[in-house]
C-alpha cells in the first residue's frame, strides 16, 4: 500500500511539474555574424509561419552582463517586418535590413501563440580560463571564449563596425562585482590582465 501511495504522489508531483512548465523556445540556435543586409539563419520549432520582426539596439551603455534579453524585446513602433526566406517547421531565413547600421539586432519571433527575443550580433560567452589553468589568480590573464565578444575579426569586422567603435566590458559577478580591463577583444575571445 505504501508504494501506491508513493507513486500517487510521484505522478501527481510530476504532472503539476508539467503542467507549470514553460513553452519550447521557438528559436534554439541562429546564425552570427551578420551584417545589415545578410542572410540570418533560424533553427528551432513551429517557424514555417513564424513573423519575424526587427530591431536595432541603441548602442548605450552596456549595462549588466547576464541580465536577461527582457529589455531588448521588440516594440512595434520601433520594429521592422522581416520577410521569411524559404519557411520551413524547423528552419527560417531573414535578412536584416540592409540600410541598418550595424550592431547588435533584437529578432522577435512569432508563432503559435509563443513569442522570443534572439539577440543577433550580441555576446554569447562560453568558456573561460587563466594563463596556466582553468583558474585565473590575481595578476594573470583571464580569458573567455565565445562568439560576438568584440566587433574585430581575424581581418575585417565580420559584423560590420557600429558607429564609435563599441568597446568590450567584463565584469565578473559574485558575493561582489568586479570589472577587469580588456586588454584585447575579436569576435571569438577576451582577453584581460
Amino acid at each position: 500500500m505504501a508504494n501506491a501511495s508513493l507513486l500517487s504522489v510521484l505522478l501527481s508531483t510530476t504532472m503539476a511539474a508539467a503542467a507549470t512548465t514553460k513553452p519550447a523556445d521557438l528559436v534554439i540556435w541562429h546564425s552570427q555574424p551578420v551584417k545589415p543586409g545578410q542572410t540570418v539563419l533560424l533553427y528551432g520549432d513551429a517557424l514555417s509561419a513564424a513573423r519575424v520582426t526587427a530591431r536595432r539596439l541603441s548602442d548605450d551603455a552596456p549595462g549588466d552582463p547576464g541580465a536577461s534579453v527582457a529589455g531588448a524585446e521588440t516594440r512595434a513602433d520601433r520594429s521592422e517586418d522581416l520577410v521569411p526566406i524559404q519557411p520551413r517547421e524547423r528552419a527560417l531565413k531573414v535578412l536584416l535590413p540592409a540600410g541598418a547600421v550595424p550592431g547588435v539586432f533584437a529578432l522577435r519571433v512569432e508563432a503559435e501563440g509563443r513569442r522570443q527575443t534572439v539577440l543577433v550580433n550580441g555576446p554569447q560567452p562560453w568558456w573561460a580560463r587563466g594563463s596556466q589553468r582553468l583558474e585565473a589568480t590575481p595578476g594573470e590573464d583571464l580569458r573567455v571564449f565565445g562568439l560576438g565578444l568584440g566587433w574585430a575579426g581575424v581581418h575585417e569586422a565580420l559584423a560590420g563596425l557600429p558607429p564609435g567603435s563599441p568597446k568590450t566590458r567584463l565584469a565578473l559577478r559574485g558575493s561582489r562585482k568586479v570589472e577587469l580591463a580588456v586588454q584585447e577583444a575579436d569576435l571569438y575571445a577576451v582577453r584581460a590582465p
